[in-house]
Parts: structure tokens; sequence; C-alpha cells
């Protein structure tokens, strides 16, 4: 008889990181084959600007899933529950009234984390640090990174596994021609103020002024920030001949657009472990990033792609006209990340290391 597992996750919509982790996790063929699964979708915020927002409707659906989720345990007797366990923000209060749940049914419990800083947030606030070590005693916990297990380090002293997040590996074949006589930048996340969206094009007006031999495309889904205001950035910052503006791009759309890149750039200010990365360095992208979360594990300096500190316009520049000059280091960059991505990335592998850990737990 295979073990039961519950999974208690947030799925889309709406669509970022952790949501389609949480989506390959409860359809993966290999997991459902290993265990038996039910799943407790989690859907509090309709869109990426709802999240983190309280309302009564979300408060309704607080209580509602936590009904639900006496109801199953009692129903479905699972061996372990899988809750990807939100850390920040408002939605911490909720999911810590989750695990005080959890607790009271005396299951056992292994959380996700998708983000990072509870070490600071426990520095902060003596409640939160109360919090954090009850929800997670005698619990499992699992990271992103290596470096990102070391973030509960202050709050939890049970066992914490690395799980590298990873994408399904793209079928179709794409011609990955990089010899463009301009270099084309890609920015391909969110239009957040957190994902560095006017850091890049500060660092593409500085570039500019040495260099006229390459071209910018920011595809993205309007968030904090809007299409108009990234175009009228453009406009004062006189890019308007070397940056293409478009809506947010899916599938094949996507890979089509990674596809036609010369370097990835992604100068995020706040993140635990950006999948755009990864997918740049499938599509064999050398990448430019911040030293923020797990991405100085993901990408090697000077091997896969080049680091720069958050906020950093000039540095980012810098590295920008490195690679715009050398056609061969971008070359080896991408080979470099493909292989990369290949050997750690992918979700065959990622899947593989969830089964064992949750083989280990239980």
């Amino acid at each position: 008889m295979r073990n039961r597992i519950l999974f208690m996750v947030q799925l889309p919509p709406p669509l970022h990181g952790s949501s389609s982790i949480n989506k390959m996790f409860v359809e993966s063929k290999s997991i459902n084959s290993a265990f038996e699964i039910s799943v407790l979708p989690l859907r509090f915020a309709k869109s990426m600007e709802d999240i983190g927002e309280f309302s009564i409707a979300k408060a309704f659906k607080m209580f509602t899933y936590a009904f639900k989720l006496i109801s199953e345990i009692r129903r479905f007797k699972p061996q372990l529950v899988y809750f990807s366990f939100s850390s920040m923000g408002i939605s911490f209060y909720r999911d810590v009234f989750y695990a005080f749940i959890l607790k009271r049914m005396k299951v056992k419990v292994i959380y996700h984390l998708h983000v990072k800083g509870i070490d600071e947030e426990s520095k902060k606030s003596r409640l939160k640090r109360s919090l954090y070590k009850y929800a997670f005693k005698n619990s499992s916990i699992i990271s992103l990174s290596d470096s990102l297990g070391q973030d509960v380090g202050s709050v939890f002293d049970g066992k914490c596994f690395t799980v590298n997040n990873g994408i399904m590996p793209v079928q179709k074949k794409y011609e990955l021609d990089k010899r463009n006589e301009k270099v084309e930048f890609l920015y391909l996340s969110n239009l957040m103020r957190a994902k560095g969206i006017f850091v890049f094009l500060d660092a593409l007006a500085i570039l500019k002024e040495k260099r006229k031999d390459f071209i910018a495309r920011v595809i993205g889904k309007p968030a904090d920030v809007s299409k108009e205001e990234v175009v009228q950035y453009i406009s004062t910052k006189q890019l308007k001949d070397h940056v293409i503006v478009e809506n947010a791009k899916y599938g094949d759309a996507k890979y089509e657009a990674l596809s036609k890149a010369g370097v990835f750039v992604h100068p995020t200010l706040n993140d635990a472990f950006p999948l755009v990365i990864i997918e740049a360095m499938q599509f064999e992208l050398p990448v430019i990033s911040t030293i923020e979360g797990a991405i100085p594990e993901m990408v090697e300096e000077g091997v896969n792609g080049c680091l720069v500190p958050k906020n950093d316009a000039s540095a980012l520049a810098v590295k920008m006209e490195l690679l715009a000059s050398n056609e061969n280091l971008r070359k080896q960059m991408g080979e470099n990340g493909r292989r990369k991505f290949t050997a750690r990335y992918t979700s065959f592998i990622m899947e593989e290391k969830l089964k064992t850990v949750f083989q280990d737990v239980i």
C-alpha cells in the first residue's frame, strides 16, 4: 500500500513561481505513482496585484479551507502533509493558523519555503520569532537552496532538505541563432520595481553612451508598474530607438523570445529562486543578475553569467558592455548554462529529489 500525502498548496491562478511549481508536483506522474495523493488547493488571490492584500472574502476563504483541511485529514488519514507555507506578510499569520490545526490534528508536516527573509523578520519581531518556532517545531522543512536553508537556522533546529526548483525541458526545437548584428538584451518578468525594471532601463541608458549596436526587449505583465510608465521612462532616457516593450508571453511565444535573445538580464531586488533564470539557461543564454537569494548558486560569475550588486545600474551596464563586446564569451557562458540546467534544474530531477525527501520523512 502506498503512503498517503495531503498536498496543501497554492495553485494558479495567479501564475507565479511557487504556484507553477506546486502545479507540477500535484500533476507529476512520478509522485502520483509513488504515493497516494490528495490535494487541498489554496486559492486566495485572483491576480498578482491581489497577492498580500487583505479582504473579507479572503478571511472567509481562510476559515472555509480550515474546515476542509480538518475534514480531509479525518477522511484521508495522510502519513504526511506537504504544506507550501507562506512565511512573509499577512499570509504568514494565516498559515500559522493552519499550522495550529495541523498540530492539533497530530499529523506529520513538511513545509516547503518558496521565499526568503525569515531570519531577518525574526530579528525584527519577537512575536514573529515565536510564531516561526511554534509552526516549525517537530516538523521538517524544504528549502530551495543550501544558502536559503540557512535562513531558518535561528528558528528551526530540525531537518532541512534542499530541493532546487526545476522546469520541464522544452521539447520543441528552436533555432538558437545568437549571431545577430545587434546584441539583444532580454528582460522577461512582471513589470515590478522589485524585479529591477527601472534599474535595467538605467543601465541601458549608460550603455547607450558607449555603444549603439544593441537592442533590448522588455516582456512582462504590468504589476506595480504599468506598461505606460515603462514606455514613458524609455522616452525620458532617450532609449526609444533601442528598447521594444511587449506584453507578457507564455508557452511557445515566450520560448521564441528566449531563443532569439543574446543575453538575459534579471536585475531583481528581491527574489529567492527565480525560475526565469533557469528558463534562460535552458536556451543557452548568458545571465546577468544580482547577488540575491539563491541566484549566486544558479549563476556562477564568469562561468554561465555575471553577478552585480542590487540596484546598481552602473555595475549592470559594465557587465552588459562586456558581453555585448565578446561573442565567444556569450557563446561559452550560454553553453555552460545549458549544461548546468540539464544537470541540476529539470523538473524530473526536482520531482525525484522530492520523492526521496518524502520517503525519508515518512
